[in-house]
This record gives structure tokens, sequence and C-alpha cells, in this order.
């Protein structure tokens, strides 16, 4: 399916109607397949900020809705004519419409810089209670998430540099420790993901940064005996391929080769 906000924008008055119980939602738009667009994303993320047309969504399913376009007008008449039609089918009593006028829905609507800084220092500090917690992941458990744009991939790596991580408290490693064991199993890597992984890694060498920053977060690390004893057992019985352990020689070679090479140089300086 394209996305409708590539295509022609198209003026005018749209309707979602849920087909099992018949009512449905008006409402208007200066590029309706953009508008639409961004309801169905909403109501199949579960975060559709008209709560009638939500849950109605949730408990029909998306098959027993449709959108349908009323009319086209002129920009400069929306308002009049989605007045008109909310009017007509008295939607408010009978629909999903929650405002009685028209124009005050705020899907669509662009947040100004002041607006988004006064509902981040409203919502700060603010925490979801457990139910709450679990309904959302209720709603998340089994959907795709769409992958990331290389502009939002760029974007969220300038928002993380210059972060400063302090050490990780007992209670955070419990925490993490107990979010781990709850997890599946994860299966074994078959032959074509590990020649995948290998492809993948083959010429990459870290950067004097990443190396520095290593080290960094390793030092003065301690293992307690309970987890060498984990990792020992974890790792009890295995057996490494020919493979793998010419290819560990052959890297383990050319790093005192490399390292050799950086001492005489610094000797003959």
């Amino acid at each position: 399916m394209p996305d409708p906000r590539s295509q022609r924008k198209e003026t005018g008055i749209y309707k979602i109607t849920n087909l099992v119980s018949g009512k449905f939602y008006i409402g208007s738009a200066t590029n309706i397949r953009v508008r639409i667009y961004e309801h169905n994303r909403l109501l199949n993320k579960g975060i559709h900020p008209n709560n009638h047309i939500q849950r109605a969504w949730t408990k029909y399913g998306p098959e027993n809705f449709r959108f349908d376009i009323v009319e086209y007008c002129h920009v400069k008449e929306l308002i009049l004519r989605e007045q008109y039609y909310m009017d007509l089918y008295r939607v408010v009593e009978f629909g999903y419409n929650i405002n009685p006028m028209a124009g005050l829905t705020r899907l669509g609507v662009k947040l100004t810089d002041k607006q988004v800084e006064a509902n981040r220092e409203r919502n700060k500090g603010r925490k979801h209670s457990e139910e709450t917690k679990k309904k959302m992941s209720f709603t998340q458990t089994g959907k795709k998430r769409r992958p990331f744009t290389e502009l939002a991939k760029q974007n969220m790596s300038k928002g993380q540099k210059g972060k400063a991580r302090g050490p990780i408290s007992e209670e955070t490693r419990k925490k993490m420790s107990l979010a781990t064991e709850k997890r599946p199993p994860r299966l074994p890597c078959t032959d074509v993901t590990r020649m995948k992984l290998s492809i993948a890694k083959k010429g990459t060498k870290p950067s004097p940064q990443t190396i520095a920053a290593s080290i960094l977060s390793n030092k003065n690390r301690n293992i307690t005996p309970e987890t060498r004893e984990r990792m020992s057992i974890a790792h009890r019985g295995k057996k490494m391929s020919p493979e793998y352990c010419n290819a560990m020689s052959k890297r383990i070679t050319e790093w005192w080769q490399e390292r050799r090479n950086n001492n005489l140089m610094q000797n003959l300086h």
C-alpha cells in the first residue's frame, strides 16, 4: 500500500463507520488520506485520543470498521460542512464524536515549542500504575514495530550523545536480572545465522574511542563468585569448532604483531 502522505491532497469530510453497531465518526481534513492514515495508525497502536472509538476498535477489531469520504469541499468550507453532518446525524449522541462543535479535535494539530515544553514539565515525574502498565503491554503484544528511518536513527544518536551514564545501582541490576530470567530461552543460532553474523562483522574494527570507552566501563569491575559459577556452567561441555579456533588464533597473532610493531616504533623515537 503506497504511503498516503505522498499522494495528492483531497480536502473534505470523511466518516469512520462501525459495521457491527452502525455508529460512526464524522471528521474533516485538508488532506483526507493522511488523516485517515493517522486515525488507522493511532487506533492500531491503541493510543487514539478519542476513547469511544478506541474502545470500539479494540472490541470489534479493525476488520469491522470502514473509512468513507462523505464529500469534497473547499478548505474554507470545511468546518461548516463538518458541523452540518455532525448535526444531521447527531453523532455526539449516537456516534463517536466527543466535541459537539466542529474544529475542536486535537488530532493533526501541531503544538508549539512552548506547549510541548509545558506538557513535558507537567508530566515530569509522573509514573504509570501497574494496572496501566499491564494494559499498555497487552495492547502492544504481538505488534511488529516499523523499522526506524535513517533520519530517526540520526536524531536518536544525537539525543544520546554527551549523556553521562553513571554506575548501575544494585536495585537496577536486580531488576535487569529478574527481567532476563522471565524471558523465554533463546534459540541457538543456525549455521546460516552464524554465517550472516560473520560476514557482517568481517573487516570491521572498533574505533579507538570505542576501545577506550570499553576499557573504562570494565575498569575495576568485579565479577562475583556466583556469576563466575554461572558462566562456568553455561560454557561447560561446549566445544569450539576448528574454524573458530583458527580465526581466534589468527586474530591473536595479528594483535601481538601489531603490539610489537608499536613498541618498536616507540623505542625508535
